[in-house]
């Protein structure tokens, strides 16, 4: 069972923007799923490299489409964004460090802030 299915309340209304951030939490279920042991496929270095990956590219679209749109707090919208990216670097040097399975209080932490954002901060520029 993923962590968090797609739910209409998480869309803000833009195609492109919801389907990236449906790829976000496709990412952080397969995640999910390797660290309770249901994935034995993917390694959790490349998730979290794909996780990182991903992010940063949907970022730059999203910043990019707020630029576009005129939305006056970017820099704050920004800054939110470079909290999410650094917190998978940390968590990436931890594993790379410590060989171990990836914290679950760390992909709780990643959805949490994931929805909370899609919900509360995305929908600030589509209103």
């Amino acid at each position: 069972m993923p962590l968090f299915t797609w739910l209409d309340k998480y869309s803000i209304g833009n195609v492109e923007i919801d389907n990236q951030h449906k790829k976000l939490f496709d990412i952080l279920n397969r995640l999910f799923d390797k660290c309770v042991g249901k994935n034995e496929v993917d390694s959790v270095e490349a998730l979290m490299d794909d996780l990182e990956s991903y992010a940063n590219y949907h970022f730059k679209f999203e910043e990019q489409h707020m630029q576009d749109v005129g939305y006056k707090y970017l820099e704050k919208h920004i800054l939110e964004h470079n909290f999410f990216t650094n917190e998978i670097m940390f968590a990436k040097r931890r594993q790379a460090h410590n060989k171990s399975d990836t914290d679950n209080k760390l992909i709780e932490f990643l959805s949490n802030w994931l929805i909370q954002h899609v919900t509360e901060e995305d929908r600030k520029y589509t209103c």
